[in-house]
C-alpha cells in the first residue's frame, strides 16, 4: 500500500481505482482513499477533508473511523464535525 505524509498546507488528490488504499498520514489522523478525488486542508488548527468524488475512510486520532462520501467533508478539531464539501476551496 502506498502512503504519504502531509503535516501542513493544502492539497487535492485524484487517486485512480488501481491505487485504492492510498493513505495520507496527517497530525490529526489518516485519510485512506478508496479511489476518489478529495482535498485536505491543514492550514488551520482544525484539519478538513473534502470528498469531491468517490469515498474515503477518515481515521481521526483517538476516534472511530468515519466514512466520507462524495459531497461530504469533515472538520477535525477536538471533536469531528461534518460539513458540505467545497471543491472551489481547492482550485
Amino acid at each position: 500500500v502506498s502512503e504519504a505524509r502531509c503535516t501542513s498546507g493544502k492539497l487535492s488528490a485524484h487517486v485512480p481505482p488501481q491505487a485504492r488504499g492510498f493513505k495520507i498520514q496527517t497530525p490529526k489522523g489518516t485519510v485512506v482513499d478508496l479511489g476518489t478525488d478529495f482535498g485536505l486542508d491543514l492550514n488551520s488548527p482544525e484539519a478538513q477533508v473534502h470528498v469531491f468524488k468517490g469515498e474515503v475512510e477518515l481515521h481521526p486520532d483517538g476516534k472511530a473511523m468515519q466514512p466520507l462520501k462524495e459531497g461530504e467533508a469533515m472538520l477535525l478539531a477536538n471533536t469531528t464535525q461534518r460539513l458540505a464539501a467545497n471543491q472551489d476551496a481547492f482550485a
